[in-house]
């Protein structure tokens, strides 16, 4: 399975990387939109893993806009960011998963499980 890692932190993609490969994927990194929509168009993914702060950009206009693309791909949103508002904002666009930074390896196993992507 691959997973794409979306995130403009280097500490938190060698993290996440690390996680899931430990849980069995293959992950691609992008740390802009335009680094993403690259990897998107060369590649086909079973998850995203996506920050809703990415520097001068927004995670949650790429969530936007790939559910404007009607990409049907599972979104896990990683952030620091706690503000309710914001996740529920988020699951109404239909991301399957909101979870805080900084994450742990049980949190992505729980979190792909309920996707229905690992056991």
């Amino acid at each position: 399975m691959k997973c794409l890692v979306v995130d403009d932190s280097n500490a938190t993609l060698f993290v996440t990387k690390k996680h899931m490969n430990t849980l069995g994927f293959d992950v691609l990194e992008a740390k802009t939109i335009g680094q993403c929509m690259t990897q998107l168009g060369k590649h086909d993914f079973d998850v995203h893993v996506i920050d809703i702060f990415l520097g001068e950009e927004s995670g949650v206009d790429l969530i936007r806009q790939l559910k404007a693309q009607n990409d049907e791909t599972p979104i896990i949103v990683l952030t620091g960011s706690d503000d309710i508002n914001k996740e529920k904002e988020l699951k109404a666009l239909g991301i399957a998963d909101y979870l805080q930074k900084p994450t742990t390896l049980e949190k992505l196993h729980v979190s792909l499980t309920k996707i229905g992507l690992i056991k």
